[in-house]
């Protein structure tokens, strides 16, 4: 589920929630890391809070 978003960071996927937010997320071996939940029109490259891909 979710589209890949490998330009933000290694394993990240992105979902749309509802037209007004974007769900920003990785799958691991052990879980699911929800990365953050960003709301409007941002650029989400440009978000210095994201973590590093590993």
């Amino acid at each position: 589920m979710g589209r890949k978003a490998e330009d933000l960071g290694l394993g990240f996927r992105l979902h749309p929630f509802e037209r007004r937010a974007v769900i920003i997320y990785r799958v691991t071996p052990e879980a699911v890391e929800i990365l953050g939940i960003y709301y409007g029109g941002r650029d989400l490259a440009a978000l210095s809070e994201l973590p590093a891909g590993e």
